[in-house]
């Protein structure tokens, strides 16, 4: 980890991230051992990996070897593909295959993508990290400006990110 920010750090932030470390170092353990998940913990060790914490690695490598395509986890959810995606595993083919099933694959003429949570808004922050200015990226955006008022909270709340991630300047708000 970077010490310069750590020292920045509240002594409870620097706990937490010490027992999640702990905690995930046996789920990587328990994985090795069975046919234990390991796409369960992937916000988790994002967040490790934005604070440089050590075990993403050894993470990183195992999740490699991941059906990614058929996890049902990410069937349900293509949104964690954003979080594999911002970790390095673009480049993974198990991340490819995973990424033209359950976001580009899903996605009508309209630009509208299905998924079973963040509805539309979560695959489309994924496919504007992958494949920014692309049409389908454009027919993703437009659909989700056109319909804004049909999503939920949740949802409402990724697309706005998604659209800031992608180009702050263009979509932020009129002042």
């Amino acid at each position: 980890m970077n010490a310069t920010i750590e020292m920045t750090w509240s002594r409870e932030l620097h706990m937490g991230i010490e027992w999640l470390e702990t905690d995930l170092r046996a789920v990587l353990g328990k994985a090795r051992d069975t046919d234990s998940r390991l796409t369960d913990w992937v916000e988790e060790f994002y967040m490790l990996n934005q604070v440089g914490s050590a075990v993403v690695g050894d993470w990183l490598m195992a999740i490699r070897d991941e059906d990614l395509p058929d996890d049902d986890l990410i069937v349900d959810n293509p949104h964690l593909l954003y979080y594999l995606y911002k970790m390095g595993l673009g480049d993974c083919d198990n991340f490819r295959q995973a990424y033209n099933q359950w976001v580009k694959g899903w996605q009508m003429t309209t630009g509208y993508m299905m998924s079973n949570r963040l509805d539309h808004t979560g695959a489309m922050r994924v496919l504007l990290n992958v494949d920014p200015g692309t049409v389908a990226a454009q027919n993703a955006i437009n659909y989700f400006l056109a319909n804004y008022e049909r999503f939920d909270d949740d949802a409402l709340a990724v697309g706005i990110i998604a659209l800031f991630e992608y180009d702050y300047f263009r979509y932020e708000a009129p002042r």
